[in-house]
């Protein structure tokens, strides 16, 4: 990619924001110190109704290399490797519920080019399975966005990979609530704040200096 860049006279730039948060580091070390036992299973699901009646260009997020999973699952997925390691398969299924939508500011319907709802199976190297839907088909409830691990011992609750803040809890069965968790060295920055934007600043000023 350098080469390529170079040759066209354009700069590379990569977005390491997720990588930066704690809640991450936290989540992968509370993985590795065992508190959850084996890990069995892995359930993430994003659902949203479609970016439509809140942002300008909608359309946007329909055509050829947009959807759901390009624009928000890659969160998900960049988490799983970090946290659990490789993948060995995927499969999936998707579906489009509608072939056209409306673009609510202007009133004027576009056309959805891409599939809008994936139903996905990751098989990690480790032997853990974590499944994975993605969808813009989904009228929104309070389970919008959620990273649940099961683990032997306990079962986990991980923020949403797309916030970059959060805390990570852990199933209570004594109290039978959520309480938060975590490891005494986890590092990382806290706020979506501090993170946003990171790659694009420190691009900046690499160029201009």
């Amino acid at each position: 990619f350098t080469d390529i860049a170079k040759r066209n006279n354009v700069h590379i730039n990569s977005a390491p924001d997720l990588y930066l948060s704690k809640w991450l580091n936290n989540a992968k070390e509370l993985v590795k110190s065992g508190i959850i036992g084996d890990v069995l299973s892995i359930h993430c699901f994003l659902l949203s109704d479609g970016p439509e009646l809140w942002h300008p260009e909608p359309s946007a997020f329909y055509q050829k290399g947009a959807g759901p999973i390009f624009d928000r699952a890659v969160y998900y997925i960049t988490a799983l490797l970090e946290i659990f390691g490789d993948i060995s398969s995927v499969f999936a299924i998707s579906s489009r519920l509608e072939n056209s939508r409306l673009d609510h500011s202007r009133k004027i319907p576009f056309a959805v080019e891409v599939d809008t709802h994936f139903h996905c199976l990751l098989r990690f190297k480790k032997g853990f399975s974590a499944s994975m839907i993605a969808s813009f088909d989904i009228k929104t409830t309070e389970n919008d966005n959620s990273f649940i691990v099961y683990g032997s011992k306990n079962t986990i609750l991980i923020p949403n990979p797309m916030d970059y803040s959060g805390e990570v809890r852990i199933w209570s069965d004594n109290k039978q609530s959520w309480e938060s968790i975590e490891v005494d060295n986890a590092q990382g920055i806290e706020t979506q704040e501090e993170l946003r934007g990171f790659g694009v600043i420190e691009m900046a000023e690499n160029i201009l200096n």
